[in-house]
């Protein structure tokens, strides 16, 4: 039973544990009320030196009306690795980690399952990590933000129909297809913000439907394509770096 009092560096339970840990049954979370919470704030629950196996069965008490959802995938802190519950925006589809992999198709790695096309999904991974998508399925989602991490489509597709927010990377590789924004036609305030990085390599495409801001970079290499439709534009005050492929 975990007994939340704030995130980030207010207080909260937590267990520390010098050597392995090993997952199972129930985590209770309770709060004190004391805190509302913000996006992005990380509560760590468990610090641990050695490895880490197995998940919760059963998390209650979650979501809360703040919105925390586990991750076990944050990186090291100080001498050791947490194991944390972080604050997301409401209806988020988060993605956890619980399955062990960074594989998009594997729905244990997802708080509400593998995503659907009403899907607001939530990627926190930390910067050591990359969530890919390598089955050769099409994937649509209404949002995407990657707060940390990454994602790469290397193989299939993914389809953002709404907005997109990154401040990891999202990449586009092998033969993936990643097409961003889809419903400008019919919504013209949809933006893809690129504090981070956007980028297409291999033989992939990256299509470009809507406003796209670039804070961060846009790269392309190989012979990828990058295809910026009727709707699409391009502005900010990042980098644009076209190093080989096609442009459309």
């Amino acid at each position: 039973n975990v007994k939340r009092i704030g995130g980030g560096a207010l207080q909260s339970d937590q267990l520390q544990v010098n050597g392995n840990v090993s997952l199972a049954g129930t985590l209770q979370i309770s709060s004190s009320g004391e805190y509302a919470g913000l996006a992005g704030d990380k509560v760590a629950i468990v610090n641990y030196g050695g490895t880490w196996a197995g998940a919760f069965d059963a998390i209650n008490g979650l979501p809360l009306a703040d919105n925390l959802f586990p991750n076990y995938l944050l990186p090291i802190t100080g001498s050791g690795h947490d194991i944390s519950l972080v604050y997301a925006p409401e209806g988020s589809n988060y993605f956890t980690g619980a399955a062990h992999t960074l594989d998009w198709s594997d729905a244990g790695n997802w708080f509400n399952g593998e995503p659907l096309t009403s899907a607001d999904v939530y990627i926190d991974t930390g910067s050591a990590s990359t969530v890919t998508h390598t089955a050769a399925v099409d994937d649509t989602i209404e949002a995407l933000t990657i707060a940390s991490g990454g994602l790469d489509v290397s193989n299939g597709s993914v389809t953002v129909t709404g907005s997109v927010t990154v401040n990891g990377s999202l990449s586009a590789s092998g033969s993936g297809l990643l097409r961003l924004n889809t419903y400008a036609s019919d919504n013209y305030s949809l933006t893809t913000t690129i504090n981070g990085s956007l980028s297409a390599s291999g033989t992939s495409t990256l299509e470009l439907d809507g406003a796209t801001v670039i804070n961060g970079s846009l790269t392309t290499s190989d012979t990828a394509w990058l295809d910026i439709t009727s709707l699409g534009a391009l502005s900010g005050s990042g980098a644009l770096g076209i190093n080989g492929g096609n442009l459309t």
